[in-house]
Order: structure tokens, then C-alpha cells, then sequence
């Protein structure tokens, strides 16, 4: 992202019209700032128009140039240039499980693992290669969507840039459903934090203007002596200058505890990310509470109003007009997830399956506010937040819970759509 100190740039006529990053690009001299306090100054336009990845060295500064078009003129270039009998890919690694889970998110499959490696066409041009495993097929990049193509193609030019290289991506939502978008622009960020590199993103997709700080969003207007890039204060005022509105919030959502605030989200960014600015979740403290406060707010004519009740409370009468999580009380199923598929859980949690058996041993016997404070410590990880998060990840695996889940996400639409005293 661009350094927030830096002044704005004024672009010269003629910089550049077809997108916001052409005009960018089209700057005669463009100064990229990275994590380092040393600023590297790139002075030469990049020539877009012969391949996606344009590798232009000025003081050791690499420069990669993304666009939607070009991924697939340049694929389309490999497929007609190789003999697909002898294709021989090299460097093939798996992509860890954190990525592939990254990539359900984005692309709505199921993969159920993924490698990718490069392919040389000619002399010393090559394009990335990838291969994955989804809905028991297996396919390489050739087989893929024009949007699988695309994210692949993003994420393997980021995951090989260095921390002095500058990638510039056109529209990273090209393609793409609406629910990928903010899953999308997290990977790119995740992976550009990871390398060091610097990322430079065009865009006009509300869901991914809305995920940026303030400090590194510039927006790009033109008038009468060209264009101008000027700093923003805040991720409205972008989305009002491109007459982008966000969806309202239009249902208050509220739950018992933080727990279930947790799962709730996860579930609804899972199942219904398009929406997910459409809720407010609200930790009530207690049943009792979350029931009581839903029962005053249903009497919004603006706002719809709902009840998220932990699943073991599903029988109690008192509750027939609330919602539930899917099964029993919330720690008892994510531990019960954790212990059921040790292998998946120990895979995301990045240990092996006997550790995570002894934690899970060991959370036994306290009470169940503390069971995840002795699993992270047990497993000696920092965050509580993160190990949590894994945990649900493996709950929502579950086919039961799945299905659960998603139902419950069906009517939170519906309830969403009209206020809950009509």
C-alpha cells in the first residue's frame, strides 16, 4: 500500500485511460514507499501491453503488473505454445492449509488441496502453474474458471515477490462473486505482510475499499488538466466519490456471549459473506438478556431483530421465538470437532495431532470460560483469538454442523428482509 505521508501526485495528460492503475502507471516518476524508511524512486512508465508480469529493475526495485486481461492472454499464449504431453512443471510445492482455506473463501469450492510450481513457454519466460483437487477432481490451471485462473495468478505473483518488489494488481475483483471480494483483498494483504513486498491495489469494489485503512487508500479523480491523486480520510468518503453505497445495517443480531458472537460471525462470513454488513452481532451477557433485548428492539419498523441462542437451549419453551447455534453448548462443540478430527484440527492449528490431543486432555477438567485458555496454553500459541477461530473452522467442517449452519444463515436473510413486528 502507498505510504499515507506521501504527498499527492499530479498525473500529466495522456498518463493513462482505461483504468486508475493505467494512470498510476503512467506517472513519469512515482515514488513506492515500503515497510523500510528508505524510499525507492521508479522512473520509467511500465509497457503494459506485452506481458502480465513486466519485470522492470530500477534500483533494485522489481515491478509486477496484474490485469485480467493479460492473465488470460498470457495463458492462452502458454496453451498455444505448449505441447501439453511433455509440460513439465518445476518448483511444486503445496500450499499450506492456511491458503487453500483462503481460497474456498474467495472462489465458494471446496478445495481439497492445491500445489502450484512455474512452466517455462520460451527461453526464460515462465507462468505460474497450478494444480488442485476439488469435488473429488482433480484439474491444473488450463481446467480452471476464468476466475480461479485469475486469483491463482494473483496469489502465486505475491507469494514470489521479494521485499523490494512493487506488484501492482487492476481490479482483483474481476470475475469474482460479490462474497469473494473481502476474502480476496485479506489474502492479498496477508501475503504482502508475509514477503515485504509492496502492493499496490486498484479497485472499485465497496467490500474490498471497506477492508483498507484510511491511511493507505488514495482516490484517483480527473478533470480538465488530468488527474490527481489525493489522500482520503476515511473509506466513505472513497465509496461516496465512486457512488458506492455498502449495504445498511438492517438486523440486529444478539447472542449470549462473545463465544457465540464468534461462531455466529464465522458462520454468516462463511455462508452469506455478500451480506455480512447487513448484521450487528450484540453480546448480551446471558440468555435471559439476549431474549429480553430482542423482544423490546422487534418493535423497530426499521430495524429486524433476532435471537442467536446457544444450541443446548433449543428445547426450552421460554425461547420458541429465538434462533439456535447449530448443536450443544458452544465449547463442548468445538472441542468435541477438535477431538472427532484431530488430524484436520492439528493441521490448521500447525502442531500434531498427539500435542492436540494431551491439550484437549487437559481442558477437561476446568470450566468452560477457561477450556481454549488451556488449549492455547497448552499448545503454546499467543493468540486466544486465532486458536478459537481454527477450532470453528474445523466445527463448520462437520457435515451435520454444516448443514445447520446454513440454514440458520437462510433465515437470517429472510429475517433481515422484514422487520420482526410485521
Amino acid at each position: 500500500m502507498l505510504d499515507s505521508a506521501l504527498p499527492s501526485w499530479q498525473i500529466p495528460r495522456g498518463g493513462g485511460t482505461s483504468s486508475d492503475l493505467d494512470a498510476l502507471i503512467g506517472t513519469y516518476e512515482l515514488v513506492f514507499v515500503g515497510d523500510s524508511t528508505v524510499a525507492q524512486r521508479f522512473v520509467r512508465p511500465l509497457e503494459s501491453n506485452t506481458t502480465t508480469r513486466e519485470a522492470v529493475a530500477v534500483e533494485g526495485v522489481s515491478c509486477t503488473y496484474l490485469t485480467p486481461h493479460l492473465v488470460e492472454q498470457e495463458t492462452a499464449y502458454a496453451a498455444d505454445h505448449l505441447r501439453f504431453s511433455t509440460v513439465n512443471p518445476v518448483g511444486i510445492k503445496n500450499v499450506r492449509r492456511a491458503g487453500v482455506d483462503a481460497l474456498n473463501r474467495i472462489l465458494g469450492h471446496r478445495y481439497e488441496w492445491v500445489e502450484e510450481g512455474e512452466v517455462r513457454v520460451e527461453c526464460d519466460e515462465t507462468i505460474p502453474y497450478v494444480r488442485s483437487a476439488r469435488e473429488g477432481e482433480v484439474i491444473d490451471i488450463w481446467q480452471m474458471s476464468t476466475a480461479e485462473r485469475w486469483v491463482h495468478c494473483v496469489l502465486w505473483c505475491l507469494r514470489h515477490a521479494g521485499p523490494s518488489d512493487v506488484v501492482l494488481i487492476d481490479e482483483p475483483e474481476s470475475f469474482l462473486a460479490t462474497p469473494g471480494h473481502a476474502a480476496l483483498i485479506d489474502e492479498i494483504a496477508r501475503i504482502t505482510r508475509a514477503v515485504g513486498c509492496q502492493t499496490v491495489v486498484a479497485t472499485h469494489s465497496w467490500a474490498m475499499i471497506s477492508r483498507i485503512a484510511p491511511e493507505c487508500l488514495r482516490l484517483i479523480t480527473r478533470g480538465a488538466s488530468g488527474g490527481k491523486i489525493t489522500n482520503v480520510t476515511s473509506a466513505e468518503r472513497v465509496l461516496s466519490a465512486l457512488s458506492l453505497e455498502p449495504d445498511h445495517v438492517r438486523a440486529l443480531i444478539y447472542v449470549e456471549d462473545d463465544m457465540a458472537a464468534r461462531m455466529l460471525e464465522a458462520i454468516i462470513r462463511r455462508f452469506i459473506a455478500h451480506s455480512a454488513n447487513q448484521f450487528d452481532g450484540v453480546s448480551s451477557g446471558g440468555s435471559d438478556e439476549a431474549a429480553r433485548a430482542f423482544r423490546v428492539t422487534r418493535r423497530s419498523h426499521r430495524l429486524s431483530s433476532v435471537c442467536v441462542l446457544d444450541g443446548d437451549l433449543r428445547t426450552n419453551n421460554e425461547y420458541e421465538d429465538c434462533l439456535f447455534l447449530p448443536g450443544g453448548p458452544p465449547e463442548e462443540e468445538l472441542v468435541l470437532a477438535l477431538a472427532e478430527d484431530p488430524e484436520r484440527a492439528a493441521e490448521l492449528l500447525e502442531t500434531d495431532p498427539q500435542t492436540l490431543l494431551v491439550a484437549i486432555d487437559k481442558s477437561r477438567f476446568v470450566v468452560h470460560q477457561r477450556v481454549f485458555d488451556v488449549i492455547k496454553t497448552s499448545l503454546g500459541c499467543r493468540d486466544l483469538g486465532s486458536v478459537i477461530d481454527r477450532c470453528i473452522d474445523v466445527w463448520l467442517e462437520n457435515d451435520r454442523v454444516a448443514e445447520e449452519a446454513r440454514v440458520l444463515a437462510s433465515v437470517l436473510i429472510a429475517r433481515a428482509s422484514t422487520p420482526s413486528n410485521k
